[in-house]
């Protein structure tokens, strides 16, 4: 009887050394409620052979844990960077552009946390959790490119919107307007993370980033960088910081390359690059409209469109009195009430000029 009880302590203590409890495997990085046994072998590729033991004894074990791994969703982060100094090289990865290679990935100023991966499915549901303390800079680089789905969102010429080049410049124009106009109304800035809350109440309609293959809103910086200023805060979290109107308007002597030049280049531009070669083309157009609008005719040019104007009224003059059914009572209402805009106009300077000839 008593031999029955040390075989049945034996049998105990070889199955329990196997595996760790929760909190033990919490304690070292896992979480044990959804981590699978298919992620400890990748563990060897990270160079993190000393940890895949670990994982074995936190994971669990399905019956599909040789069928190809599902990627993850999106990836969030989260540490105190208060921690920093602990971890400088995941300070080094968060503080450098790494982490806009991947639209999927972004970083949280937690308080007093430490560095933890959180992993989220399809459905937006966290799966896993993964302490990263003993991760460097390519190892973390490497993870999110093996593992963090981002197929879908890159922009390639098999993802990109069927836009061609002309209609994206015009929606670009137009969103640049909108945007001039979202930010003049706030004088002291708009945080970033709210821009396209901000956008839909102000104008009751979306962004429409996707008509551009913007993924993340990150990326639009690129298309409006030339009219905005903006200054990232010293926590590094990426999504938090003001954008406020830059009144300074770019100069087309500013732009060093021709708009048929730049449009040959947006053909075969990566996602990279379309942000700035658009943003250039915009300013060529934008800065062409706004010298049409500012230009200042001559004497000569402003007599000969009076004269225009003179022989359109000896027209109406001599065919109205005969009040000529082809015309309508529309047409003449429209047009009673639009000639009494022109004479408002052309009142004062008909009245300065008479004064000269005094």
């Amino acid at each position: 009887m008593l031999m029955n009880i040390f075989l049945i302590l034996f049998l105990i203590t070889a199955v329990t050394s196997d595996s760790l409890s929760s909190l033990q495997c919490l304690d070292r990085g896992f979480s044990p409620e959804n981590l699978l046994c298919s992620n400890c072998h990748d563990l060897k590729q990270f160079h993190l052979n000393d940890l895949e033991n670990t994982c074995k004894q936190c994971c669990v074990q399905t019956d599909n844990d040789d069928e190809p791994r599902i990627k993850y969703h999106r990836a969030v982060l989260t540490v105190c960077t208060c921690k920093f100094g602990r971890y400088p090289q995941i300070e080094a990865f968060v503080r450098s552009d790494r982490p806009k290679r991947f639209p999927t990935f972004s970083f949280k100023h937690v308080p007093g946390a430490e560095p933890v991966l959180h992993l989220y499915n399809a459905k937006d549901e966290k799966i896993q959790s993964l302490g990263i303390e003993k991760w460097d800079t390519d190892t973390i680089v490497a993870f999110l490119e093996e593992n963090l789905d981002i197929g879908s969102l890159r922009m390639n010429s098999t993802t990109f919107p069927d836009l061609d080049n002309n209609e994206q410049i015009r929606l670009l124009l137009n969103l640049r307007e909108d945007i001039r106009v979202l930010l003049s109304t706030h004088p002291k800035g708009i945080w970033f993370q709210m821009l396209p809350k901000v956008f839909h109440m102000h104008f009751n309609r979306d962004m429409r980033l996707d008509s551009f293959g913007i993924s993340n809103p990150l990326f639009f910086i690129d298309y409006v960088s030339d009219m905005i200023k903006y200054e990232l805060p010293n926590n590094i979290n990426e999504d938090d910081f003001i954008i406020e109107l830059n009144p300074q308007r770019r100069q087309i002597s500013d732009v060093k390359v021709s708009r048929d030049v730049l449009l040959k280049l947006l053909a075969s531009a990566n996602r990279e690059k379309r942000g700035a070669i658009l943003r250039e083309i915009c300013i060529i157009d934008e800065n062409c409209k706004h010298q049409k609008e500012t230009i200042h005719p001559t004497h000569e040019q402003i007599a000969k469109r009076f004269q225009k104007i003179r022989s359109m009224i000896d027209i109406c003059l001599r065919y109205l009195p005969s009040s000529s059914p082809e015309i309508s009572s529309d047409d003449l209402i429209q047009l009673y009430h639009q000639s009494n805009e022109f004479i408002a106009n052309i009142t004062p300077i008909s009245q300065h000029l008479s004064s000269l000839g005094n």
